[in-house]
């Protein structure tokens, strides 16, 4: 039996790398008999940062701290990933598709991240349903696992889009989807009745993380912890930002995941596993990431999220992916700011920070975060429980 998943795998981004890593755990502890393996097939070629070419010049270092971590994520790529040929990058989603569909699977798992969003024109071909949609696959029995469309509503949609969008969720056998907005589209497209339709939180909640990459990294570095250490991810720098970071300062040392703000310890160079191991070693952490709020709750680290784009909520409801974490785990309240809702200053965000630092409890963040980590799991069964009838004895 051969099982394909069709995620997001390509980029230098540790959410990506392990929402797939932990999707292909799922998958092989489900199916043990299977061969699962992921198709060499996506929309664009990963390019190098335009940046660089830039930072070769006037920031050399950043620059190599770019090179290290692109040989660090090609290598674990290289050692985790079942990456099969032969290679396609096409724009157009029907292409895409007919070449997964020639490959025989017998099964397809499309997941964990938002593969269903719109990407846009000139990305994807004529603003059409990303490939992940699997519209026009034969007939390959087909499911979801903890998909997401961000926060792409039905009557953004035009008719061209509906009417691929809803031929294509009939087609799927079971759908666990991230979040109550990509569940209300899928419901909204008509799947097919009786196809099981419900929410399946990230599979990162399910992967148990080693902290030993992060702690060697820190030694290497030489960081020590003269004082509390902070971790750091902001999305740009911005005079909001860098006041935001200056009061950080007064009270932490502070290390940078991102952008190299002044006096910040970087370590912008981490491979997937470093990065992983990092949470472990920060007292408090500040960041605008949806897999870095995981991780942090997964390992009872005190996070306060920041939301870093006004596409990743929606204006309806002002919710976004981030929010719903922080909900779901019950770390809502005075653990996430959303800047494009409101007008809050550094310094009224900082004292915030400083109030998720000193009240956060790390046990029952844990506990939260390893309940999610289960319920996936309990997806995972179902969408296997629904799926064995249609395999027969290839299961």
């Amino acid at each position: 039996m051969r099982i394909g998943l069709i995620t997001l795998y390509s980029e230098d981004n540790p959410g990506q790398f392990f929402q797939c890593l932990a999707s292909l755990n799922m998958l092989r502890s489900l199916f043990p008999q299977a061969e699962v393996e992921i198709p060499d097939i996506q929309h664009w070629e990963q390019n190098p940062d335009p940046r660089s070419r830039r930072d070769a010049l006037f920031m050399p270092w950043r620059n190599a701290w770019r090179v290290q971590r692109r040989k660090k994520y090609d290598r674990a790529r290289r050692d985790n990933f079942p990456i099969r040929g032969p290679k396609l990058v096409t724009p157009d989603p029907a292409e895409a598709a007919r070449a997964i569909a020639e490959r025989r699977y017998d099964l397809l798992v499309v997941g964990s991240d938002a593969v269903l969003y719109l990407w846009g024109e000139n990305v994807v071909k004529d603003n059409l349903p990303a490939l992940h949609w699997l519209a026009d696959v034969s007939d390959t029995p087909r499911v979801m696992m903890s998909s997401c469309s961000h926060t792409v509503r039905f009557d953004q949609l035009n008719d061209s889009q509906r009417e691929i969008m809803s031929k294509a969720v009939k087609a799927f056998s079971f759908m666990g989807v991230r979040d109550p907005l990509t569940k209300e589209l899928i419901a909204a497209l008509g799947p097919a009745e009786g196809t099981p339709l419900c929410v399946s939180p990230d599979p990162t909640f399910s992967y148990e993380v080693d902290p030993a990459a992060g702690k060697a990294m820190m030694d290497r570095k030489g960081y020590r912890k003269n004082r509390p250490l902070c971790g750091l991810r902001l999305p740009w720098k911005s005079a909001f930002h860098e006041s935001l970071v200056r009061l950080l300062r007064k009270d932490f040392d502070v290390v940078g995941l991102s952008a190299n703000y002044r006096g910040v310890k970087p370590w912008m160079e981490a491979g997937p596993f470093e990065w992983s191991g990092f949470f472990p070693q920060v007292d408090l952490h500040v960041t605008t990431s949806f897999h870095e709020t995981i991780f942090c709750l997964k390992q009872g680290v005190p996070v306060y999220t920041i939301e870093g784009n006004p596409s990743r909520f929606d204006p309806q409801t002002m919710k976004s992916k981030v929010y719903y974490v922080h909900e779901e785990v019950g770390t809502l309240a005075d653990h996430y700011y959303n800047p494009f809702a409101g007008d809050l200053t550094p310094e009224s965000v900082h004292t915030k920070i400083l109030q998720t630092w000193q009240a956060f409890d790390g046990d029952a963040a844990r506990t939260g975060a390893s309940r999610m980590g289960d319920q996936y799991l309990e997806v995972a069964a179902r969408m296997r429980e629904t799926v064995a009838p249609l395999l027969g004895a290839t299961v």
